[in-house]
């Protein structure tokens, strides 16, 4: 229950075919590069960039996020909702978050899929990671 309820940080590059699987929370200092996977039963947070694949709530809980400094995954899921990113070469102009400022991905309640939302309105949907506390999750 403890290893749940805390948070792993890791300070390393994911590369091609290296999947890094984590009980709890995982804080990566450092990118994660197309092909490299990080799964975690709690939320994910990369100060980095995210370019590869990462599972949050591999257990099933949609009540994680992801966060990264650069936004820019080739696939996202949270609990069992999967998010596929666009192909590189659509116009960047219609992509929103422009990678301007950190941004994460979490299951819009209403729509059931996922969303993304910049980094500093985290704790407006949610409190308990913005301020650290987990319990209950």
């Amino acid at each position: 229950m403890k290893e749940e309820s805390s948070i792993t940080s890791i300070a390393r590059i994911i590369r091609s075919g290296q999947v890094l699987r984590i009980q709890g929370d995982a804080l990566l200092l450092g990118d994660i590069n197309p092909g490299g996977t990080v799964e975690a039963t709690g939320n994910v947070f990369v100060m980095g960039t995210l370019k590869g694949t990462v599972r949050a709530g591999v257990d099933g809980n949609e009540d994680t996020v992801i966060c990264a400094s650069v936004m820019e995954p080739n696939q996202l899921s949270i609990g069992n909702t999967i998010y596929y990113a666009p192909d590189r070469y659509e116009d960047e102009k219609d992509n929103e978050y422009t990678n301007e400022e950190p941004v994460y991905a979490y299951i819009h309640r209403e729509t059931k899929e996922v969303a993304f939302e910049k980094t500093r309105q985290l704790g407006q949907l949610y409190p308990h990671v913005a301020n650290g506390t987990f319990e209950g999750l």
